[in-house]
């Protein structure tokens, strides 16, 4: 019976629990594997969004749709394959997306899977539940993958696996994971310093255990994949060592630029779980040096990627790093004997748990919401492209058309750029985009990229789109200000609708630096005050300032102290404002202080600015950390001289004019604010542009004296705008009458005095005689305050 009893149970029992391991084994397969394609598979694409976030994420994808080459005609912390990881919809460029997401889900699936594959059941599930369940800032992820492929492949090579599995099958897995590493930097250039990192470390790996094909061919996979996907993408083979290239001023000055401080008890939990993390992969290893190293070097290189993705800008990227604490720390675990596990797991889901609580607060019914929705989102998505094929690209341009028509942007006669972000309403309104490299003006943050602007801007667009919109506290000039000396003496204002100042380009005013000519040049210290010359109109300072060698220390590994420019203006007041020493040390104007776009606008007109805004004095000084910084730094301050324009403003009706009511003129107005004036109401900011024509009625046409705009509020009162003659040859041929080639009026008026509806119509004048066309009435929105 005992031997009936013992056989059984070998026959039985033994198979029934291989079966139950590889039924569950089956079912973490095929779970990760739809969850690494939910998450990297745009499916459900996201529709173009105002605001700084999505318009970026827009403006890489129209970038790519437009053929601009990544590294010259863009240069920006993203590539062309951006949309993988900001899930935005282009028609045009959606399959690239897919299939290419497709590929990304595919090799993660295949680095889980074989990382995590032999795992106890509990180490699966907690790795399943917290990647499906992260994804609200998928950029963990991208530092994830490079360490679950330096992980599979440790252990195959510890394991003698990569003998034992044959050649070919070995070699065709590893340069398929190897093959991602080229193209993650093509989504995200930063992601070249992961995949170098995990690579340099595996090769290190490979050739010490005289595996040289393997290590051979780890290099030539990536290299191989990053030209496919590249020249897939649409981009010049020619131009990818230059993309390479204009990715490092944008990785290197980040750190200064972005950062934001935060809690420091979250950076000691991720650094405690961090080093908890490391010592454990090192003390149970059991692999002879320098291998031993090899794990506790690739978690502590990844690690430190995603604390400083996750603590220089300390907000809610902070989350990145807490969402990569506890995911390398389940990796960890299938490297560890179970003493161990414990106590890895315990630190890195408190960091997690100390992090998430700072920023989301995230229940365990938001983990679960989060979880079901990922399954969620790419099941509708994939039900949407089956069965209704055309309907994300009909939301597509139903969005589009809700942008444009919130927007108000008229149709220009010529390409054009906006600033300093919303490039998707630009792009919505259906003008021409013709962008800057570095589209975004918080993101010109050292002398390189500034210089690449500004060098656009000399055969630039017919038109530019400007609006201060700086970030984290900046002074505004700082954004692109080393352009603004070129914006001020080439383009001239016409408009403003939005809050936005349209400008059109002039005649190019030729080399700006013989415009800008020194009045103060010196070395200075840190909190000294320094007396802004007086008379010096528009003063464009140049600061360069240093940091010291713990400054550089601090920066390479962390992040440095803040610096803050106080200003004292005329009138006595200060401001204070954050300073980027990048930005300063490219040029910006220092005064007098614009801190709207009206104040920018203001800086065209030929009047004289008012003490509220010039500066009489300033100081630099560290706002923490001041040991991080150089004393002595060098300051040049230039004046700058261009071009003035003069700007109308509306009067009241002199008392002494005679009122002549005319019935019908001839004239038009051809537009408003740059579009023509429809039944629509038409609105305008604190800055209005109108052109036309206009002559007397009769067989006896001839031009007036002076044209008029008139401007007509709900109680009666009416004000004139006075105009500028312009040259209109075409109504001169028209009526045959030659001097009527100067009918035709333009005027740019400040109507920052006026706030309401008001009906708009046209006037001329003889003498004192005021004749009053009765047949134009244009609708007009005037909202001055807009800021």
């Amino acid at each position: 019976m005992k031997n009936t009893a013992s056989s059984m149970q070998n026959g039985f029992f033994m198979p029934a629990s291989r079966c139950f391991q590889m039924a569950i084994g089956f079912l973490f397969a095929t779970t990760l594997f739809f969850t690494a394609f939910a998450i990297f598979v745009p499916l459900a694409p996201g529709m173009p969004e105002q605001g700084l976030d999505p318009s970026w994420q827009f403006g890489m994808a129209q970038a790519l749709e437009q053929g601009l080459v990544f590294g010259r005609d863009i240069v920006f912390t993203y590539g062309p394959y951006a949309s993988i990881l900001t899930n935005r919809y282009l028609p045009s460029m959606d399959y690239l997306m897919v299939y290419s997401g497709a590929y990304l889900g595919f090799v993660f699936f295949m680095a889980a899977w074989l990382n995590f594959r032999n795992c106890n059941l509990i180490l699966q599930l907690a790795f399943l539940f917290f990647f499906g369940a992260t994804v609200y800032l998928k950029d963990h992820l991208y530092f994830l993958y490079p360490l679950l492929v330096g992980v599979g492949l440790y252990k195959s090579e510890t394991s003698n696996k990569l003998d034992s599995d044959g050649v070919l099958n070995t070699s065709v897995i590893m340069a398929l994971l190897f093959s991602a590493f080229g193209l993650l930097p093509l989504i995200k250039a930063s992601n070249f310093i992961s995949c170098a990192g995990i690579f340099f470390i595996s090769a290190f790996m490979l050739t010490y255990r005289k595996k040289h094909l393997y290590a051979l061919l780890i290099c030539l996979s990536p290299i191989l994949s990053m030209l496919i996907f590249w020249s897939v993408s649409g981009q010049p083979l020619s131009a990818l060592p230059q993309y390479v290239i204009s990715s490092i001023p944008i990785i290197s000055g980040y750190t200064e630029a972005m950062a934001v401080n935060g809690s420091l008890h979250e950076v000691i939990a991720f650094l405690v779980a961090g080093l908890v993390t490391i010592f454990l992969l090192y003390d149970h290893n059991t692999e002879v040096f320098p291998l031993r190293l090899v794990m506790p070097l690739m978690f502590a290189f990844i690690l430190f990627l995603s604390f400083k993705a996750g603590f220089v800008r300390h907000d809610v990227h902070a989350t990145i790093a807490g969402c990569m604490i506890i995911l390398s720390a389940i990796l960890g675990a299938t490297l560890l004997e179970p003493r161990g596990v414990a106590a890895l797991i315990a630190c890195s889901f408190a960091a997690w748990i100390l992090i998430d609580a700072s920023h989301l607060r995230t229940s365990t019914a938001d983990m679960l919401s989060r979880l079901k929705s990922t399954y969620e989102n790419a099941w509708n998505g994939t039900k949407v492209r089956i069965f209704e094929p055309g309907k994300f690209q009909e939301l597509f341009v139903n969005q589009m058309a809700v942008l444009k028509a919130r927007s108000h942007f008229p149709m220009l006669d010529g390409a054009a750029d906006i600033y300093s972000y919303e490039q998707t309403i630009l792009v919505a309104s259906g003008n021409k985009w013709n962008p800057r490299p570095v589209f975004q003006s918080y993101s010109a943050y050292t002398p390189s990229l500034s210089e690449l602007n500004k060098n656009h801007l000399i055969n630039g667009p017919e038109y530019l789109i400007f609006k201060t919109q700086p970030i984290d506290g900046r002074l505004p000039a700082l954004e692109d200000g080393a352009s603004w000396p070129i914006i001020l003496s080439d383009y001239k204002p016409n408009y403003s609708i939005d809050g936005y100042l349209f400008l059109r380009r002039g005649k190019p005013a030729g080399d700006v630096s013989q415009k800008l000519n020194g009045i103060l040049k010196g070395s200075f210290r840190l909190g000294e005050t320094i007396a802004v010359p007086r008379g010096g109109g528009v003063v464009f300072a140049e600061i360069t300032l240093k940091r010291n060698f713990l400054g550089d220390v601090s920066n390479a590994f962390f992040k440095p102290g803040m610096l803050a420019l106080n200003l004292t203006l005329k009138n006595g007041s200060t401001r204070k404002y954050r300073i980027v020493s990048g930005m300063a040390k490219s040029g910006f104007v220092i005064s007098p202080l614009i801190e709207d776009t009206k104040d920018f606008s203001s800086v065209f007109a030929n009047s004289s600015f008012s003490s509220e805004k010039e500066v009489a004095s300033f100081s630099i000084e560290p706002t923490d950390l001041g040991a991080l910084w150089n004393d002595d730094y060098q300051i040049r301050l230039f004046s700058l001289q261009y071009d003035r324009h003069h700007y109308e403003r509306p009067t009241d009706i002199p008392d002494q004019a005679e009122l002549v009511s005319e019935k019908k003129c001839d004239g038009y107005i051809d537009s408003v604010n740059g579009a023509s004036p429809s039944g629509s109401e038409v609105p305008s900011d604190w800055l209005m542009g109108v052109n036309g024509w206009l002559s007397t009625s009769g067989a006896d046409i001839k031009n007036s004296d002076k044209t008029y705009i008139t401007l007509k509020n709900d109680q009666g009162r009416v004000w004139l705008i006075e105009t500028q003659r312009a040259s209109r040859p075409d109504v001169g041929a028209y009526f045959k009458q030659p001097h009527l080639n100067d009918s035709g009026f333009e005027v740019v008026a400040d109507v920052s005095s006026l706030n309401g509806k008001f009906l708009m119509g046209l006037a001329y004048s003889y003498g004192n005689r005021l004749f009053v066309c009765q047949q134009f009435k244009i609708n007009i929105q005037i909202s001055a305050n807009i800021l």
